[in-house]
C-alpha cells in the first residue's frame, strides 16, 4: 500500500510541474483501483504537517535538499531536488 501510495504522489506531483502526461496518470490511478490498492491518504491518520516532518528523514536526502524520483514517462524517470513545499502541498 505504501508503494502504491508512493507511486501515484509522485506521478501526481509530476504532473503538477509539469513532466508527466496527465493521460499517465490516469492509467496508473486506473491500475491501483483494479488492484484493489489504496489512491489517497487517509488524512485522519496523516497530516500534511506530519509528513513534511517525516520527509526530512528520507533516505534520498542530500543535506538539506529532499531528492525526488519522478516519472516523465512510461518506464523513464528523473531525480530532481528542486521541488518546493508548494509543489508538494498541491499534490497532499
Amino acid at each position: 500500500e505504501a508503494v502504491s501510495l508512493g507511486m501515484l504522489l509522485a506521478s501526481r506531483l509530476a504532473v503538477n510541474i509539469g513532466i508527466l502526461q496527465t493521460d499517465i496518470l490516469d492509467r496508473l490511478t486506473n491500475l491501483l483501483v483494479y488492484l484493489g490498492l489504496p489512491i489517497e491518504l487517509d488524512n485522519a491518520i496523516y497530516d500534511h504537517i506530519e509528513l513534511f516532518s517525516y520527509m526530512r528523514f528520507d533516505k534520498k536526502r542530500q543535506g538539506q535538499k529532499l531528492q525526488f524520483i519522478l516519472p516523465c514517462a512510461v518506464g523513464k524517470v528523473i531525480i530532481t531536488d528542486e521541488i518546493t513545499l508548494d509543489n508538494l502541498e498541491g499534490v497532499l
